[in-house]
């Protein structure tokens, strides 16, 4: 039974560029503050995208991991680190808004209603995920 091949199609977000600390492979482009040097904040695009290097490339990445795990196999893990480098870069944005509390659930008190101001920035960070 063959497996239809999955395509990897990029949000385009920039999660993976800005934070290349995570991993040491990438040391290379870091600019000294975790963000690729090659990365365009404004954009969310790479200024050297069709010369960017290997490990920036599903395809190329791809032959390390060959012996190990299907094409697709590694195409779900692919889009399940940019899920949780989604999730750690809202988390990191929370923690910014709300330095004083130490859980999502701790930013709204149980005491006090929830301002029209809350019920936006939910929404607006919602829509950013979609």
């Amino acid at each position: 039974m063959n497996e239809e091949k999955k395509e990897f199609i990029c949000k385009k977000c920039g999660a993976c560029c800005r934070h290349l600390n995570l991993d040491p492979d990438s040391e290379f482009l870091d600019r000294g503050d975790g963000v690729c040097k090659y990365f365009d904040q404004s954009t969310n695009l790479c200024t050297i995208y069709e010369f960017r290097p290997d490990i920036c490339r599903t395809d190329k990445m791809f032959k390390r991991y060959k012996n190990k795990m299907t094409w697709n196999q590694f195409i779900d893990l692919n889009y399940k680190a940019c899920e949780e480098l989604a999730e750690m870069e809202k988390a990191i944005e929370y923690r910014k808004q709300y330095p004083d509390k130490k859980h999502y659930d701790d930013i709204f008190d149980k005491d006090e209603p929830i301002t029209k101001e809350e019920i936006n920035m939910i929404d607006d960070s919602s829509k950013d995920t979609v």
